[in-house]
This record gives C-alpha cells, sequence and structure tokens, in this order.
C-alpha cells in the first residue's frame, strides 16, 4: 500500500512539473507570437512565472469548465521588468502574488473566494478596480476575439506609461493573449 501511494505522489509530481514548463510555453508562446513590442517584458516574465505557474495549474484543474484569467501588472518605471503585481481570476476565486524586487521574487500571495475579496475593500470602487475585467467578459460573452478587445480599448494616452498583459485559459485549454497599455 505504501509503495503503491509512493509510485502515485512520484507520478503526480513528474506530472507537475511537466504541466509547469508546458503551460508557461503556452503562454510565453502566446503573447510572443502576438505581442512583439513588449518582448523585454514577455521575457522577464517567463522565468519569474514559475513562482506562480503551479497555482494557475491547481486552480485550472480545479475548474475544469471555467476560463482562467490572468494579469500579468508591469511597472512603467522598469523597461523589462518582471510584473509589479500578478492577479488570477476564476469564476470563484482570486489569487494575487506581489513583487518583492529586492528579493526579486514573489513574497506577498493573496488568496480568497472572489465575493469575499470585493467585500474586504474598503474605500475603493471595486467596479473600477475591475472594470478591466467586465470590459473583457462583456466583449467575449458578445462573441467578439481578444484581438478585437484590444484593437477597440487599447490606447497610448495615459500618463503612467505602465501595461497588463492578459492570458485566458479555456476550459478546453486553448490560451488567448493580449496587452493593454492604457484601457479607452
Amino acid at each position: 500500500m505504501i509503495k503503491v501511494n509512493l509510485i502515485s505522489f512520484i507520478i503526480s509530481i513528474v506530472l507537475l512539473l511537466i504541466n509547469n514548463d508546458s503551460l508557461n510555453d503556452k503562454i510565453y508562446k502566446c503573447h510572443k507570437s502576438n505581442i512583439g513590442k513588449f518582448s523585454n517584458e514577455i521575457e522577464s516574465q517567463f522565468d519569474f512565472r514559475k513562482q506562480y505557474i503551479k497555482d494557475i495549474i491547481e486552480l485550472h484543474q480545479q475548474n475544469k469548465n471555467d476560463t482562467i484569467l490572468i494579469i500579468e501588472k508591469h511597472d512603467f518605471a522598469c523597461d523589462g521588468c518582471p510584473a509589479s503585481f500578478v492577479q488570477i481570476f476564476s469564476k470563484e476565486k482570486y489569487i494575487e502574488f506581489r513583487l518583492n524586487m529586492n528579493e526579486s521574487k514573489y513574497e506577498d500571495r493573496f488568496e480568497s473566494a472572489l465575493k469575499e475579496y470585493k467585500s474586504k475593500v474598503p474605500g475603493i470602487e471595486t467596479e473600477y478596480l475591475h472594470s478591466d475585467l467586465k470590459i473583457i467578459f462583456e466583449n467575449l460573452k458578445k462573441g467578439k476575439k481578444i484581438n478585437q478587445i484590444q484593437k477597440e480599448n487599447n490606447t497610448n494616452d495615459c500618463y503612467d506609461g505602465s501595461n497588463s498583459i492578459y492570458t485566458l485559459i479555456y476550459p478546453n485549454d486553448e490560451l488567448k493573449c493580449m496587452i493593454i497599455r492604457c484601457w479607452k
């Protein structure tokens, strides 16, 4: 019995490692093929994503019938740096990572049910905070493609210069990627 459990455990670890690399590669290729302009950010995020790819895989496996949205927000003050923070959304769950630049790793991890997260934000208008999510999902429901959403909502008319890289993982494991410099 112990031998069978050990073998199952080893197989699970090997599969998780394989999935980590393949999903990270898929995300990288999706962005690289669609968004050449922000290649410095895409390149730097590839290695940093390994710190939270396990969370994405677990969330996707737990929610096989749900679309997973990953937002990697890059700070305007640092060209080619990893995302300052990462947000991962499913229908029911929210996970956030914040980067500690001194340590070059994501240290602060916050996880909650999405509805609980919304109620824990005192003094902040959550509709505004997640307005990008609302725009993305409303447009997807209307049948618009990611590149159409990006074209219609992306602008360079903002002051801070930051950008957000979005990845959608659909239930059928299809990936769609876009970048928004500033929302119109």
